[in-house]
């Protein structure tokens, strides 16, 4: 059984690797729910690469 790492992050790491992984992180960690739910739009659209 391996890792699984999400596609923006994986080797070459795309151009939104870095805004992928902020996203994810504020996702886990912001207090607020409104705050949350930013990032989880910002992870979809850095997911999609826009």
């Amino acid at each position: 059984m391996g890792t699984v790492v999400p596609a923006p992050l994986q080797y070459p790491v795309a151009k939104s690797g870095a805004r992928f992984a902020a996203s994810m992180t504020r996702m886990f960690y912001c207090d607020s729910l409104a705050d949350k739910l930013w990032a989880v739009v910002q992870l979809i659209r850095a997911s999609v690469g826009r």
